[in-house]
């Protein structure tokens, strides 16, 4: 058996490490990717055009393909027994998990397995924390979440933070630490020149954490997980034309000198932290692993035409409104986390679910829409009241039902649901400015970076691999049946 660290490096690609090591010779990552210490993951369980991150996670730590596990949005019932991290607990090994996705909610597996410490994902229907005294720390996670999602305030975040650490000022429980604070000195002036910075600022506090916990407990296993590098992706890959060369000329120059550090950053703050867990492995004998599950490419349909005819997105902020017009009181179901632009919303029970779903799939969007053709048509039939000016679609997942909302940016100024039109603020939606548009997309190549003694335990990995076999080849590693 041998102990074992995983760093979840969520939608990362190879060509992401591989631009960064060539533009940092010197750093950690540089020194995995020059001495052969990876291999490519592909995520085969799902068409390209329909991965996404909570499926591909899912499919990771169970070893089970979508159609087994049928996890497609964040909050969406999963069994927890199927994740090799829950098994490793179960069979009485010690086990950290920080900000791991799918790791909520915390009471449906706290009490099956030797936990140490676990702050569940971002997402999570509750701030519960083990130990509780990462709460207030969790409370304001999911502020963050649940209140930005696609835009980012900066004074609303700034005031938020304030106000929860004078409720709980121990600078421990916040992740405030001499390695930690490196990180946000620099951080905190970036946030100034770009609110969506605000975002990376999470990485080193829960880090910190993560560190803490480790150096305490010595686990078996100890997971940590971050998505601050798939945000900054998703947003400012176009500015990085060295990983893509063909994005070039899409974005004006200015656009391009403002963000053109925003993923590489991304990456630098990740390398740092590689660091410091290679020096904790080597001292203590654990095997590393980064995992990215899928990767990102550069968005091929972002021209300069669509830029100029996208200049705003748009958030349910009222999601009562919306509901009310097309004849559903909302309010009688709980609304659980989810990324914009899905809402999902709870049930008391299966058959309440069934019954909003079948409500909601007597709509049917504007087929004649078709560049956003992963939005599936609720309702095929004739008999559909249309929706016009807005795409849609529905997923249940027993007692939860997740709505995906998006209005046509070149098309939003009035939206028709069956022969009466409303604005988009008749309907809960809030309209703001963007400057980024989507810029990478999900791709079936992910990665697996590790460490000198993961190799000597796996001395037959190749150069590629089916991801289904990773949490396989993790539990072999851990001894765990």
């Amino acid at each position: 058996m041998s102990k074992l660290i995983v760093l979840e490096i969520s939608e990362v690609p190879f060509e992401v490490v591989e631009a960064y090591a060539k533009q940092n010779p010197e750093s950690n990552l540089a020194a995995i990717v020059n001495s052969g210490r990876y291999c490519l993951t592909e995520a085969n369980d799902l068409p390209e055009e329909l991965l996404y991150p909570t499926q591909t996670w899912a499919s990771i730590n169970s070893g089970k393909p979508f159609s087994e596990h049928k996890v497609k949005w964040f909050n969406d019932p999963k069994d927890h027994k199927d994740f090799y991290w829950a098994q490793t607990a179960a069979a009485g090994l010690p086990t950290v998990l920080v900000s791991t996705l799918h790791s909520s909610p915390l009471r449906s597996f706290l009490n099956q397995g030797n936990y140490k410490a676990v702050i569940p994902d971002f997402f999570a229907p509750d701030s519960d924390t083990f130990p509780k005294k990462y709460e207030p720390l969790q409370t304001l996670n999911r502020s963050l979440t649940f209140s930005n999602r696609r835009a980012t305030s900066t004074k609303q975040t700034l005031l938020t933070a304030i106000k929860h650490f004078i409720k709980a000022p121990h600078f421990s429980r916040w992740g405030l630490g001499l390695k930690s604070l490196r990180d946000m000195i620099p951080l905190s002036l970036d946030v100034i020149k770009n609110p969506e910075s605000l975002r990376k600022l999470q990485f080193p506090l829960m880090m910190q954490i993560f560190y803490n916990e480790i150096n305490q407990h010595q686990p078996a296993l100890a997971i940590a997980g971050t998505n601050h590098i798939a945000s900054a992706m998703h947003r400012y890959l176009h500015a990085s034309p060295d990983i893509d060369p063909s994005v070039s000329g899409v974005y004006d120059n200015v656009w391009l000198k403002q963000h053109d550090n925003e993923v590489m950053g991304a990456m630098q703050l990740l390398d740092r932290w590689i660091a410091y867990i290679d020096e904790f492995a080597a001292k203590n004998d654990y095997a590393v692993a980064m995992i990215s599950s899928m990767g990102q490419q550069p968005n091929k349909t972002i021209t300069p035409e669509y830029i100029k005819n996208y200049q705003y997105d748009f958030r349910l902020q009222e999601p009562e409104k919306f509901f009310a017009a097309l004849g559903v009181d909302i309010s009688k179901f709980e609304q659980i986390g989810a990324m914009i632009p899905q809402y999902a919303f709870q049930a008391d029970n299966l058959a309440e679910a069934e019954e909003l779903q079948k409500t909601l799939l007597g709509f049917s969007s504007d087929p004649s829409v078709e560049r956003y053709g992963h939005y599936t048509q609720p309702n095929q039939n004739d008999d559909g009241v249309p929706l016009s000016g807005i795409l849609y679609s529905v997923d249940r997942n027993q007692d939860v039902v997740t709505v995906s909302l998006m209005l046509d940016p070149e098309e939003n100024e009035f939206i028709k649901i069956g022969d009466k039109r409303f604005s988009y603020a008749e309907l809960g939606f809030e309209r703001f400015a963007v400057s980024d548009h989507h810029s990478g997309t999900h791709y079936k190549t992910g990665v697996l970076l590790f460490n000198d003694k993961f190799k000597q335990l796996n001395p037959d990995i190749g150069k590629s691999m089916d991801y289904l076999e990773v949490s396989k080849m993790f539990k072999q590693m851990l001894g765990v049946n």
